[in-house]
């Protein structure tokens, strides 16, 4: 090693002292935001959040997001209520999403309704370039 460079010492306490500072700074952070009312969260600050209870938040948002484009649009030019369409648009995991549509059995009816096969949006452009929240 040259006594010259000096850039990549890293002591094992600086190491330890940032991790800490980090986790620290996390706790923070989720324990402000628990009892949020995630409703009340802008859109822009939620898409960021992994915070506890932000999730069904985000797949709230996404699913309205989805009706509101479809409303007045044909057939062909709208998109499926999907599982997977609500995870690419909230970036929330598809367990969450699974039970999401497991609690609110109405979500997995809207495509029913319209007659969706799973076949429905291939060939378009991908949700998230179409629609936003």
């Amino acid at each position: 090693r040259s006594l010259c460079d000096w850039s990549s010492d890293v002591c094992s306490s600086d190491l330890k002292a940032m991790s800490e500072a980090a986790a620290t700074a996390k706790s923070e952070s989720e324990s402000r935001l628990s009892g949020t009312d995630w409703s009340q969260v802008p859109s822009a600050e939620l898409k960021g959040s992994q915070a506890p209870g932000s999730a069904e938040e985000k797949i709230r948002r996404a699913i309205e997001a989805i009706r509101a484009y479809n409303e007045g649009k044909e057939l062909g030019q709208m998109y499926r209520l999907s599982e997977a369409n609500v995870r690419y648009l909230s970036g929330s995991r598809h367990g969450t999403i699974k039970a999401y549509f497991a609690a609110y059995p109405e979500v997995a009816d809207y495509d029913k309704g319209y007659g969706f096969s799973v076949q429905h949006d291939r060939g378009k452009r991908p949700i998230a370039e179409v629609i936003d929240w």
